[in-house]
């Protein structure tokens, strides 16, 4: 979408409304330097995606939501990273109570596990939804079906991850959400990817 386009959309969708910053950027309960951006729909992520690649000459897009539960799930099908049995004490759930977005690395015993380096990927379950850059189909997934198409349009897209504000079972790593890319709400962020 050329930024005509875009800027159609915009005033299609919110007329006589602008957003400079994602919507809680000065809640600090919600967006502080080490915790996950909230607040920014699936438009905006892809603006960031395409304004980081052009700064750093690297791509950088979402995961799609097979990349994703591929990473929180491993090659054994976990059904949470750590194992297959929810335990409140390794992830940013309603059932921690800490009623807000924690910190990057809060609980690292969640990591998912790395066979090369030992390290695993950080936050995968809870703390917020992650926007995927699928469009929400039917399941099995099929690449080629277009649900990864880019196109600026509002249809529902995947979430994935489960977030504070949502109960461990939502955690899942098979677990799909789906939401119009034009919202922004206070559980909801993304990861990046980068290469093609």
């Amino acid at each position: 979408m050329d930024d005509e386009a875009f800027e159609t959309l915009l005033e299609d969708q919110w007329p006589h409304q602008r957003f400079t910053l994602p919507r809680f950027w000065n809640d600090p309960k919600l967006n502080a330097p080490n915790q996950p951006v909230v607040g920014i729909c699936w438009f905006e992520v892809r603006a960031y995606c395409a304004w980081l690649s052009a700064q750093t000459g690297q791509h950088y897009r979402l995961l799609t939501e097979a990349e994703w539960e591929a990473a929180a799930s491993g090659k054994v099908g976990r059904r949470y990273p750590w194992g297959d049995a929810f335990d409140a004490t390794m992830c940013n759930t309603i059932e921690t109570r800490l009623r807000r977005v924690t910190p990057v690395g809060v609980f690292p015993a969640s990591d998912t596990p790395s066979p090369v380096s030992g390290a695993g990927i950080m936050d995968m379950p809870g703390n917020v939804w992650e926007w995927t850059g699928s469009y929400y189909q039917a399941y099995p997934y099929q690449a080629g079906d277009g649900r990864e198409a880019v196109d600026g349009d509002n249809i529902p897209r995947v979430l994935r991850g489960g977030s504070w504000f949502n109960f461990g079972w939502f955690c899942r790593s098979a677990y799909r959400n789906l939401i119009v890319p034009s919202l922004r709400f206070h559980n909801t962020g993304f990861r990046l990817a980068r290469g093609h």
